[in-house]
């Protein structure tokens, strides 16, 4: 009976040992699984976190504004490109001869100077009326009769369309100096005057402003219209000038009229 009475002792024992280890492995696995449910808790609250939030957006608004900030500078370089061609290609036509246009604009394409993909321009060499030609002008450098006009650098071309000569007037905007130099550079003014014999001044005209926000050193062309009887007038020397600055004052440049190189006449070889 003791031996049996002792049987029981060491099995009910086995029996204690095996279900507190049982109960220790249920214990080790809902400790296992209460830490991963902790460790995904937190890497959710990181990426949930506002601060990260507030950077994340931040960031994409730069992307944003960089990606946006790319495509509107390729889209303002093809305009531009767009704009020098297409000075280019009038100056090139702007001959007054066919034959002398379409040379010029084939020499522009083989140089890399002008675009022509689908070859419109070079079919010019096969067919001369496959391409515009404008009235020839004439290119000159004007007397430089005020303090400011050397450092403008002022290059006028003339043409003569009806009853009105046309004027497009390139120059570098001056340093402004004096009284003026706190002043904004954004106005062009236009203007012109007679003088008689004696110098007598007379008919006074002004003409369309020019309105924009320049600085010293750029370049800038004004274009301007004149009748032709008023420049032609025999009796008077005409004066037509521009002037450079604000409503507070200005700077005058060259009489446009008055040419201190020979006229260059386009080629019309």
């Amino acid at each position: 009976m003791a031996n049996e009475h002792s049987g029981n002792d060491i099995s009910l024992e086995e029996r204690k040992f095996a279900f507190d280890r049982e109960m220790q492995l249920q214990r080790n696995l809902l400790n296992t699984r209460e830490l991963e449910l902790k460790e995904n808790d937190a890497r959710r609250s990181r990426w949930l976190n506002p601060t990260v939030i507030g950077l994340i957006a931040a960031a994409s608004g730069l992307f944003g504004n960089m990606f946006v900030a790319l495509v509107s500078s390729s889209n303002s370089q093809r305009i531009e490109q767009f704009k020098a061609q297409s000075n280019l290609i009038v100056q090139a036509v702007g001959t007054g001869d066919q034959k002398s246009a379409c040379r010029n604009l084939i020499s522009f394409i083989r140089l890399g100077l002008l675009d022509d993909p689908e070859g419109r321009l070079g079919k010019c060499e096969t067919d001369l009326n496959a391409i515009p030609v404008l009235p020839s002008g004439s290119t000159y450098t004007p007397v430089l009769d005020t303090p400011s006009a050397v450092s403008m650098a002022p290059v006028v071309t003339a043409v003569a369309k009806d009853d009105h000569y046309h004027y497009e007037v390139g120059f570098t905007v001056p340093v402004i100096q004096g009284l003026l130099t706190s002043n904004p550079i954004n106005l062009i003014t236009v203007y012109s005057y007679k003088a008689n014999k004696s110098c007598a001044r007379s008919d006074d005209r002004e003409y369309t402003s020019v309105k924009g926000n320049w600085k010293s050193g750029d370049r800038v062309t004004v274009p301007i219209d004149i009748p032709k009887t008023y420049v032609d007038d025999t009796e008077h020397t005409t004066f037509v000038r521009y002037c450079v600055g604000s409503i507070q004052g200005c700077v005058p440049g060259p009489n446009i009229l008055l040419p201190a190189t020979p006229s260059l006449p386009a080629s019309t070889k």
